[in-house]
């Protein structure tokens, strides 16, 4: 059995995994959060391909979050990737790379609307361009 973290996308019956606690048993909670992406993202896909399908005997797929560096490279490629999407993005995690798995809420994960990510020192406020005009049309 697997542990995940996830939030179900209603628009398109996806559930969108954020973390992973636990692979067949095997326990991830005391790894850093970038092994947890990396490792789980590629177990997951390696070891159950169909996950992300939907098929027979699995009606809801499941889909990694990209993970995106937290540098300036990193949010102006992430912040380029929200505006092609075609659901409305609620927010931007931000995780310490090197924290472990924290069940609640813990100063080593952190939670910003797009458009607060103007007060972020070294990001480019025109990369913002396009996601607010977004968010109104699909409110």
């Amino acid at each position: 059995s697997s542990g995940i973290n996830a939030e179900y996308g209603d628009a398109d019956n996806s559930f969108y995994i954020l973390d992973v606690i636990s692979f067949k048993s095997h326990p991830v909670t005391d790894s850093e959060a970038e092994f947890r992406f990396y490792w789980g993202g590629t177990k997951f896909s390696e070891d159950v391909p169909l996950i992300s399908t939907i098929c027979k005997n699995n009606h809801y797929p499941m889909l990694w979050l990209p993970h995106f560096p937290c540098s300036r490279d990193g949010l102006s490629e992430g912040l380029s990737m929200l505006q092609h999407l075609d659901f409305k993005v609620d927010g931007v995690l931000f995780y310490h790379k090197m924290g472990h798995y924290v069940a609640g809420s813990t100063p080593l994960v952190g939670w910003l609307k797009p458009h607060m990510l103007n007060s972020l020192n070294n990001v480019d406020a025109s990369l913002l361009v396009g996601v607010e005009e977004k968010e109104e049309e699909l409110m």
